[in-house]
């Protein structure tokens, strides 16, 4: 099959163009960091982009929109986008449009603002429905690979957008609250496609056949904890978990229970974390339960 070529817009290249797609496949927005936003409808099966809905133009001067990354919320009614900082600008923002209200740039809220040396990086929408984003931290030149010594909140964390589909504060963003275990963060994050993203009813492009059957894979379901002692949190991750709803919940050695909590899950992933100031010092079992699976992991509060 040839492939397809479209005409879009005159959109430069300044170094970076985005583009984006919806939770269902069927939209598009294209951002850079000249300041240009626009939406496309567009069709899984034909690959045809069409319908473009210009948000805002390219600016040629006094650039303000230094636009870098963005991402849907989980209902496509907003987006979320973060600046970088070009052309001698010391401050990076993450914004949020409202895609449903009438005006769409006068929608636009500014959730944060990140101050040099801090620059804010990558944003993308997670398995688990919530927002994670990365941020660089500019210790010098030449940036990348950071030095062993240079470890602070903003590069070993990612920032969470705890509720993607609410307005403004509601939405409950959390700078530097997800702990990577040591691990540092850059301006980036891994590009990972929606393989589950499923068919579309009576669209041609999803009756194709090779004549051979699929075989269905299965992974087995897996804990992981870690605990932040310089924080006193919890984080607690379960991949190729089956079920809907899970019951997490927390023992110390003596079986009490000290903590209890219902969820729902996002398909085969789960994340959550836990303030434990509260807890004494000692060790503790973790128990996530579904309908379908029964996990169990130990750590120790020092």
């Amino acid at each position: 099959m040839p492939p397809i070529v479209q005409n879009l817009n005159n959109a430069a290249d300044g170094d970076v163009q985005r583009i984006i797609f919806n939770s269902k496949g069927t939209k598009m927005m294209q951002i850079n960091p000249l300041g240009f936003m626009c939406e496309y409808d567009f069709d899984r099966c034909t690959a045809a982009i069409t319908n473009p809905h210009l948000i805002f133009p390219e600016q040629t001067s006094n650039y303000n929109r230094l636009f870098w990354s963005g991402a849907y919320s989980p209902n496509d009614s907003l987006f979320y986008i973060s600046t970088n900082r070009f052309f001698g600008i010391d401050t990076s923002y993450l914004f949020q449009f409202d895609l449903t209200a009438a005006n769409i740039p006068l929608s636009c809220d500014t959730l944060y603002q990140f101050v040099q040396p801090v620059q804010a990086g990558t944003i993308r929408l997670a398995p688990d429905n919530k927002l994670y984003m990365t941020c660089f931290y500019d210790w010098g030149f030449p940036g990348f690979p950071y030095p062993d010594s240079v470890r602070n909140m903003y590069n070993e964390n990612l920032s969470v957008v705890n509720y993607p589909d609410s307005l403004g504060a509601a939405c409950d963003f959390q700078p530097f609250s997800f702990y990577l275990g040591g691990k540092r963060t850059y301006w980036g994050l891994p590009n990972n496609p929606d393989y589950n993203l499923g068919a579309v009813v009576g669209s041609p492009c999803d009756t194709l056949s090779v004549g051979i059957a699929e075989t269905e894979t299965t992974s087995k379901a897996s804990l992981h904890v870690f605990y932040n002692a310089a924080a006193e949190k919890l984080f607690i991750n379960a991949q190729n978990f089956k079920g809907k709803y899970c019951t997490l919940q927390i023992f110390d050695v003596m079986g009490r229970k000290v903590f209890s909590s219902r969820k729902k899950i996002q398909p085969h992933y789960f994340t959550h974390d836990i303030n434990c100031a509260a807890l004494a010092k000692g060790m503790y079992i973790i128990n996530l339960q579904t309908e379908k699976e029964n996990l169990s992991k130990k750590f120790i509060k020092e």
